[in-house]
């Protein structure tokens, strides 16, 4: 069943992507910015669809699941008057644009990037040629904030699940001044690709056609993928085409070619941005004097219809502006005043949400009943760990637990320091990660009812076993593994 234009493989908002538990909508924010009248919006259109809650994705969507039947014409008119829906219906599998939830608000970052998330986000929906890019076409920008898209990263520019990534460098002019440049890189499948290449901010947007273009270009005289309705993507392309002759490509589309990003040969001095990632939970300080944000987190991303409707209300009554989506499946609420945050606290206590980082972060794809590749009930065996796992264990830094219910890894965008693959309903495999790969110790089979266990004991073994506490998971485990100490031994 179609509902305006074709199905994509990934969820959108115009077509009606079934699952074994119904429909799937999936509505972008760009940049994770969504005001109080849109989300209120949303929170009508739960109640009368009968939606228990509603998502956050690791892209800053909002995702509804279970949906009986397609969305009345007029809802789609309303999603398009308030910018949630696609200007036109074709370009609606492209996927959101993504930026720091931070962005305008961060003390250290060096540009917000609101302004051009806004300016690319025009430039797709009125270009209509767009409609022939893959599904998976991403873009992501970095204004070289504390918290960065790039978390979980050893490189802080780096975010898996965008095939362009866009991050703030700086650069010493000879007379002593900084210019701002966007670094770019792409990233195809598991593999990043530095193009050696700056943008000059002001010309982000026409970068991006060109980029947008080129790939066109290629996917002219592509030869079709073998799985019907699927188009070559970026991977492909620099599998085929390589780097270089990608870039010269792009050069072609602009007035002249894009500069290099080391250019140390005249003089200038290359200052990359910092970015330590992940540290939006909890009250923070605003750039804006006298003003706070407070990072708020959700298990699994999961919003209540009444959840929403009180966070709306807190946003109109304590903040100013949009209320925000993370890449972490988590909500920002912004531009407080620094004397309200204990009743905005209070309030989300209330709703029975925190503004406290967990001492692990659990992601969790659909699984079954949702998912017709699903192996397991991810869904529900990440329910039991948060119920069973103690919310603060004092390892003074956040791990990471994923659960797959097949190897692609959805709901993980970077590497995982623990992974559950879902084998059957009974079992999951054990793997540990390196801090680049998520899959590099493999430590078995453990039964499903036994998850909670040993995932606990995993933990308290390496609380316990660990240099200091700023010695991660993953450290820990390499350590262990070249001393030829089996891991296997501290789930017993």
């Amino acid at each position: 069943m179609n509902w305006i234009i074709d199905a994509n493989p990934c969820p959108g908002l115009f077509y009606g992507t079934r699952a074994q538990d119904g429909f799937i909508l999936r509505i972008r924010t760009p940049g994770g910015q969504l005001s109080v009248s849109q989300g209120r919006a949303i929170a009508q259109w739960l109640e009368d669809w009968d939606c228990e809650s509603v998502q956050v994705t690791n892209r800053g969507n909002l995702q509804l699941r279970s949906l009986a039947s397609a969305p009345n014409p007029q809802v789609f008119a309303q999603l398009q008057c308030l910018g949630l829906g696609a200007r036109l219906p074709e370009l609606d599998h492209l996927r959101n644009i993504m930026a720091s939830p931070t962005a305008g608000i961060d003390v250290q970052e060096r540009l917000d990037t609101r302004p051009w998330v806004r300016a690319l986000d025009h430039y797709i929906q009125h270009s209509p040629h767009l409609a022939a890019l893959p599904a998976k076409f991403s873009i992501g920008l970095d204004g070289g904030g504390s918290v960065a898209i790039g978390t979980r990263s050893p490189l802080p520019w780096e975010y898996r699940y965008n095939e362009i990534q866009l991050s703030l460098v700086t650069l010493e002019e000879t007379h002593g001044e900084l210019s701002p440049y966007f670094h770019l890189a792409f990233a195809a499948g598991k593999q990043l690709y530095d193009s050696g290449r700056l943008i000059p901010v002001e010309q982000g947007v026409e970068a991006v056609a060109a980029l947008s273009q080129a790939y066109l270009d290629y996917l002219k005289q592509a030869a079709p993928l073998p799985q019907p309705g699927r188009r070559p993507r970026l991977k492909h392309l620099l599998a085929d085409w390589g780097l270089e002759q990608y870039l010269q490509q792009v050069d072609g589309y602009l007035p002249q070619p894009l500069p290099e990003a080391f250019p140390l040969s005249r003089g200038k001095k290359f200052f990359a941005p910092t970015a330590v990632g992940g540290a939006h939970l909890g009250v923070h300080p605003q750039r804006q004097p006298g003003l706070a944000y407070v990072g708020v987190d959700l298990p699994l991303g999961q919003l209540t219809l009444a959840q929403l409707q009180g966070v709306l209300d807190i946003v109109a009554e304590f903040g100013q502006g949009p209320l925000r989506l993370t890449p972490w499946q988590s909500l920002i609420i912004a531009n407080i005043r620094e004397e309200q945050v204990e009743k905005v606290l209070e309030r989300l206590q209330g709703l029975g949400l925190s503004g406290e980082a967990p001492d692990w972060a659990i992601a969790a794809c659909t699984g079954k009943p949702g998912c017709s590749a699903a192996a397991s009930t991810t869904q529900v065996e990440a329910q039991r760990l948060l119920q069973d796992l103690p919310q603060q264990l004092g390892l003074g830094r956040p791990v990471t637990i994923h659960l797959t219910a097949c190897p692609k890894s959805c709901a993980q965008p970077g590497p995982a320091e623990i992974t559950l693959l879902g084998l059957s309903l009974d079992t999951y495999n054990l793997y540990l990660g390196d801090g680049q790969d998520s899959w590099n110790y493999d430590l078995g089979p453990v039964a499903t009812d036994d998850l909670s266990r040993v995932i606990a004991r995993l933990l308290q073994s390496y609380k316990e076993q660990r240099h200091d506490r700023d010695e991660s998971l993953s450290d820990w485990v390499r350590r262990l593994d070249e001393a030829g100490v089996p891991v296997r031994e501290s789930l017993r």
